[in-house]
């Protein structure tokens, strides 16, 4: 999937299709499980899509009409959003890591 294909998903409806088609499943743990097979390039696209998604519902929580049967709907989505990008970001570090302990004369010191 390109980056250009993450920025058609308009609705949660495609995005947890577009989710699906590739076997990832989000729920409220943020559980995740297909998302090492995704590139670099397609993790952060989807950490953007996450992101809009986010802001998106954010913003009908504090448009102040919502019922708060649908506010708490809404933050359970949103946790599972941050759930997901902390799951993300943890793998990644975690990918840093074997590729540091692997190939150490790859990687430069920083001061």
């Amino acid at each position: 999937m390109k980056f250009h294909d993450w920025q058609q998903i308009s609705s949660k409806k495609n995005l947890v299709t577009t989710f699906r088609s590739l076997g990832i499943e989000i729920n409220r743990t943020g559980d995740v499980p297909a998302l090492s097979v995704l590139s670099l390039m397609d993790r952060a696209a989807f950490v953007l899509s996450l992101l809009s998604e986010l802001n998106k519902r954010r913003t009908l929580i504090r448009g102040g009409s919502l019922t708060d049967e649908n506010i708490a709907m809404l933050q359970g989505e949103i946790d599972a959003f941050e759930d997901s990008m902390l799951m993300i970001s943890q793998e990644q570090i975690a990918a840093e890591k074997t590729n540091i302990l692997q190939f150490p004369q790859t990687r430069r010191k920083t001061t």
